[in-house]
């Protein structure tokens, strides 16, 4: 029996290489739990590591030879010690256990405000569009008037004031429409309006109609802002020259297209289709629905054809 416990009795766990093993070990195990989320297992190590140095305390103080008052001021520092230490081990991992959690059931958060955009730029030079001047509207002839400095007229106007044998200049030419490329901020602020967060992804065609100065870049950057806003995007190339009919009845020819939108009545009030017509007119370009249907069984489509001219 002197064998068997001088080798297998619980007294061996308390020699001090025992000891010192053990606690190691444990230390160890404890950590490689934190690492794989095993917060209970590691609590249970760090209670063991903690019942161990108590227990070997104890063992010594009951050993000692000294005063009863000192092993009791010994007694009385390592329990404090060691059980503060190991109470405020406990509620830290218990404490990182519950961040970790909530961090994780979380889902990633969905955009369903949109803001504004700011004005359009002109992607190629990054700098905001000008608006066209109309011509200064000029008076030649004898006993003309001019009344408060130079005259402006609009585009197919003249203006002819007073005097006689004049002259008056008409220009017909009308502004060009304002660039729709974005640039990178606006197209990053599309992106974030038009993002969703539903498995399946909801498909969106996007077809373009006709030929115009910022095609196919403008296209592109709205696919560009679907596809990144996790929508399956169906790309639809169409040289058509057709005529598209708007929901209210109203004909328009693709020169004069611009944006629309073409859905079902059936998803007329689902929230993706609404989030796209709320993110198009936040970026002040407005999609107006028309009676085709979507294609290639998407959602919804947007259509794009040349810049709207003014009228």
């Amino acid at each position: 029996m002197g064998l068997w416990a001088a080798h297998f009795h619980w007294t061996v766990l308390l020699r001090w290489d025992v000891l010192g093993w053990s606690i190691g070990i444990l230390l160890a195990v404890g950590g490689l739990m934190l690492t794989f989320d095993q917060y209970t297992g590691a609590n249970v190590c760090f209670v063991i590591v903690a019942a161990l140095i108590l227990t070997k305390a104890t063992a010594a103080t009951i050993a000692a030879p000294d005063p009863p008052l000192g092993r009791i001021l010994f007694t009385f520092l390592i329990f404090g010690i060691v059980g503060v230490g190991i109470v405020e081990t406990v509620r830290g991992v218990n404490h990182w256990r519950s961040t970790r959690q909530t961090s994780q059931s979380q889902p990633p958060p969905r955009n369903i405000y949109h803001v504004p955009l700011s004005d359009r730029v002109d992607a190629s030079d990054g700098v905001n569009a000008k608006k066209s001047r109309a011509p200064q509207q000029s008076l030649t002839g004898k006993k003309n008037g001019q009344v408060g400095g130079g005259v402006t007229a609009g585009p197919c106007s003249n203006v002819q004031i007073g005097g006689s044998n004049n002259q008056a200049t008409t220009n017909c030419v009308p502004p060009p429409p304002p660039a729709r490329t974005l640039s990178n901020t606006d197209l990053e602020k599309l992106r974030k309006a038009l993002t969703v967060n539903i498995v399946p992804k909801p498909k969106v065609a996007v077809k373009s109609v006709g030929a115009d100065t910022d095609m196919p870049a403008f296209p592109n950057q709205v696919t560009q802002a679907f596809s990144g806003g996790g929508w399956d995007v169906i790309p639809i190339w169409s040289g058509s020259s057709g005529v598209l009919v708007l929901k209210n009845g109203s004909a328009i020819a693709p020169s004069q297209d611009g944006l629309h939108c073409a859905f079902r009545d059936a998803d007329a009030d689902r929230p993706e289709v609404k989030q796209v017509l709320q993110a198009f007119k936040n970026a002040h370009l407005p999609c107006e629905r028309t009676d085709d249907s979507p294609e290639g069984g998407a959602l919804l489509m947007v259509i794009i054809g040349p810049k709207m001219y003014p009228h």
